[in-house]
C-alpha cells in the first residue's frame, strides 16, 4: 500500500477534490432509490418491511434482475415478524438480511387484501362459509 492510500484509509491526507476521497454517502445521492413496503413469506413467518430498488424500475424487476437474482440475501428495513403458527409478533427490527433460500414469495403490501397480522381485519375481505341449519 503507498503513502498516498495510507493515508486515504487512515482518513487524512486526501485532497477534497480527488474523487476516491469523497464521502460514501455523496456517491450513493447520485442514485435514486424508491421504497415499498412488503411482506416476504416464509415457511413459519411473515415478514413486513421495506424494500428499496432503482426508481422507475418495478418490484419484480428489480427483484429478477442480474443483481437482484445473484444476492444471497434480501435487505429489508423498517422490520415486523410475524408468526404464521399463532399470530404473534417474534421480532422488530430497523433492519435484516432475508437468505433467498428461506423465501417462498414476496407480496406488496398494498396488494395484501387479507386479514393477516399486518392491521386490522374489518371482515371485508374474509372468505365466508355457511354452514347448513341443523334442523
Amino acid at each position: 500500500m503507498n503513502l498516498r492510500a495510507k493515508k486515504s484509509f487512515l482518513g487524512g491526507g486526501c485532497r477534497p477534490r480527488e474523487p476516491e476521497c469523497q464521502p460514501v454517502a455523496d456517491k450513493a445521492a447520485q442514485y435514486h432509490r424508491q421504497k415499498q413496503r412488503v411482506v416476504v413469506l416464509t415457511e413459519n413467518t411473515a415478514v413486513e418491511g421495506t424494500i428499496y430498488f432503482p426508481e422507475g424500475v418495478r418490484l419484480s424487476d428489480a427483484l429478477n434482475s442480474p443483481a437482484g437474482v445473484n444476492q444471497r440475501y434480501l435487505p429489508l428495513a423498517d422490520v415486523r415478524v410475524v408468526s404464521l403458527v399463532d399470530g404473534r409478533e417474534i421480532l422488530r427490527s430497523g433492519f435484516i438480511l432475508m437468505h433467498h433460500h428461506f423465501i417462498l414469495g414476496i407480496v406488496p403490501a398494498s396488494e395484501l387484501h387479507c386479514c393477516c397480522a399486518f392491521g386490522p381485519d374489518n371482515g371485508e375481505n374474509r372468505a365466508t362459509t355457511t354452514s347448513p341449519d341443523p334442523a
